[in-house]
């Protein structure tokens, strides 16, 4: 009998200490706070099941929306979980959305590569890329795009492929066979 009573004993001071205090201690925004992260769950959870990936955008969107909300609303449990998310939602993006990369990337990039393989033609991959992928994440508006090791017997298709990406050539070097075209938008 005194086992249970220890038992009991223990039972007790731990409710108190881990369960009672803590509630008793709680603030009508921490209240607000534990009810607000649940629906945001639930509602995420529902709203993410069976979706395709541009609705999930919307998603993403909604939670750096309630991030900021939470934030200024000092909520501190949803706070620390938008900031998590915010740290890996360039991560999230990607999974999200690798079927349409790489269907991007093969219709853009390899299909052409194979193409001009197949044709016997020396494959400009970078040609078709950097316009598309590099040039609207790093290229300044005003910057200088420089395109060097090209083989003189192809300088026309690079030069048709800058043009189509709106660059003109102002300054051309030659030597030994290999051009280096120095361009801006």
């Amino acid at each position: 009998m005194e086992f249970l009573k220890t038992v009991w004993e223990q039972i007790c001071a731990f409710t108190t200490e881990y369960v009672a205090k803590p509630v008793l201690a709680m603030r009508w925004t921490d209240v607000v706070d534990v009810l607000l992260l649940a629906t945001v769950l639930y509602l995420l959870y529902r709203f993410c099941r069976n979706r395709r990936a541009g609705r999930v955008l919307f998603g993403l969107a909604v939670v750096i929306v309630l991030g900021v909300v939470v934030s200024l609303a000092e909520l501190p449990a949803l706070s620390y979980i938008a900031g998590l998310f915010a740290s890996a939602a360039f991560f999230c993006v990607v999974v999200i959305f690798q079927p349409e990369i790489r269907d991007a990337l093969e219709h853009h990039v390899c299909a052409p590569f194979a193409a001009d393989y197949l044709a016997g033609r020396t494959p400009l991959p970078c040609a078709r890329c950097n316009p598309a992928v590099k040039f609207p994440a790093l290229l300044a508006e005003d910057g200088v795009y420089i395109v060097s090791g090209i083989i003189d017997t192809r300088e026309q298709d690079v030069l048709d492929a800058l043009d189509t990406c709106g660059f003109t050539v102002v300054e051309r070097r030659e030597h030994g066979g290999w051009l280096c075209l120095v361009c801006k938008k």
